[in-house]
């Protein structure tokens, strides 16, 4: 909401890279910037979960296996419940307003065998705001991808991929 929450939940981020002016080749070789994030895939060997709650946020990631070594999942989930907090404001104006967002991570990976994997991602954030009847949005935005990456014995691989986004 407004610049105020970070786009990227930590917890879900395994890593992160950030090209600059020239692009490698596999992102189209241009001039222009490149923010390339990789998430976790989620623990083969046991579930945990971590979270916490801030004065106006909540955030909580689950992450384990779905059959131990073989495949896993993880999800993540992060909200404000700023509009709950509005509610106290004795201000009418302010009383009535709404700022709130939410999103959700999730990313199940499945081993078929030592040369076939499988991996099923999906994104979904909301942002709401209505503030003193002012600034008023409210937008989604929804990504899936299911890829399969086989690995051939000379150490070269072959990935598929499809992908939805709106």
């Amino acid at each position: 909401v407004s610049g105020f929450f970070s786009a990227f939940n930590a917890d879900v981020v395994d890593e992160f890279s950030l090209f600059k002016s020239n692009i490698p080749l596999q992102y189209g070789g241009r001039l222009s910037s490149v923010f390339e994030i990789k998430t976790k895939t989620g623990s083969k060997d046991k579930i945990t979960a971590r979270g916490g709650i801030g004065p106006i946020t909540g955030r909580l990631t689950v992450e384990g296996p779905l059959k131990k070594e073989k495949s896993s999942f993880l999800i993540g989930v992060r909200s404000t419940y700023s509009d709950w907090i509005l509610n106290f404001v004795k201000d009418p104006i302010v009383k009535k307003s709404t700022a709130q967002f939410a999103d959700m991570v999730s990313n199940f990976s499945i081993q078929l065998d030592e040369n076939n994997h499988i991996n099923l991602f999906s994104y979904f954030s909301t942002d709401r705001m209505d503030l003193f009847s002012q600034s008023k949005y409210n937008y989604q935005n929804i990504g899936s991808s299911l890829a399969w990456k086989h690995y051939f014995k000379n150490q070269n691989s072959f990935e598929l991929s499809l992908a939805h986004s709106g």
